[in-house]
């Protein structure tokens, strides 16, 4: 591939049999002229056209955002990758990019908002919030400032989205109904749960990925009829406690949750009323 134009120390764009495109890269442009070749492994992302809408919304942030930021962005990525080991979307570089610059500059401009579900988010999902915590640390050394901890939250909701297969997932959503069903767990066994046990880290874990199914409508569909009845049969307590849970969503959401989901959440309320 050859330069065509640098964009800035990270991005450039390139003439790659003809075709313009993209090319995104740690330091990728630093020093680099038009004509120079650049070696593939230095992309860390390549949109195929400059013409797709995210092409675009980013050669738009090269106009106001500087470099730094999107080396910044590319830092933090990375080490998303190390803690989560999972695929990511490449949308969420140009959208990490923009976020982190606009929390700076709020910053600097003494506007500093709180994060409604900041304990949601830490508590629920701590991959993420170790991720946004490491991103303002990173921000406030290279800035010399001060973001407060409840933005590590708002950063993490990058690397949630991020892991999910539709743009439309609302992790301030997830979050919240994981906390009110936590909340009303806690009441109905009138138990004070150590979040380090395992039976109680198993229920969370339970309880995050049925509410990204909830919220996307892909709700576990086998109409386990037989199990179900076994269920009922073999762990009441359980099945009472998952009623709650599925009196409560028809209540606050006018959804009726699957006998299958039902099911399992019956199983999980069963290992934790066993702890009491």
């Amino acid at each position: 591939m050859i330069i065509k134009k640098v964009l800035n120390s990270s991005v450039v764009l390139v003439d790659d049999e003809g075709i313009e495109k993209i090319a995104l890269g740690k330091g990728i442009g630093f020093g680099k002229k038009q004509g120079e070749t650049v070696l593939i492994s230095s992309i860390d992302k390549l949109f195929q056209s400059v013409n797709t809408p995210q092409a675009q919304h980013l050669l738009g942030l090269l106009n106001e955002v500087p470099s730094i930021y999107f080396d910044l962005a590319q830092d933090i990525i990375e080490q998303a990758k190390q803690v989560l080991n999972t695929p990511l979307q490449d949308s969420l570089w140009i959208g990490l990019t923009d976020h982190i610059y606009f929390a700076v500059e709020r910053f600097e401009k003494g506007f500093v908002f709180d994060n409604k579900v900041f304990w949601e988010i830490k508590s629920y999902y701590g991959k993420e919030y170790q991720i946004g915590y490491y991103a303002i640390k990173l921000l406030n050394k290279t800035f010399n400032i001060s973001l407060p901890e409840a933005e590590a939250a708002n950063i993490a909701f990058h690397f949630i989205n991020a892991q999910q297969s539709s743009d439309k997932s609302d992790a301030s959503r997830i979050a919240k109904l994981i906390g009110d069903l936590e909340t009303l767990v806690r009441y109905s066994l009138n138990v004070h749960f150590k979040n380090d046990e395992i039976s109680y880290q198993r229920f969370i874990t339970h309880i995050r990925f049925f509410a990204e199914r909830f919220f996307a409508d892909k709700m576990l569909q086998d109409g386990n009829q037989a199990l179900f009845d076994q269920i009922c049969r073999t762990m009441p307590e359980g099945m009472r406690q998952a009623t709650k849970i599925q009196t409560y969503l028809e209540e606050h959401y006018n959804k009726t949750i699957t006998i299958d989901e039902l099911t399992y959440l019956a199983i999980h309320f069963e290992r934790l009323t066993r702890k009491r």
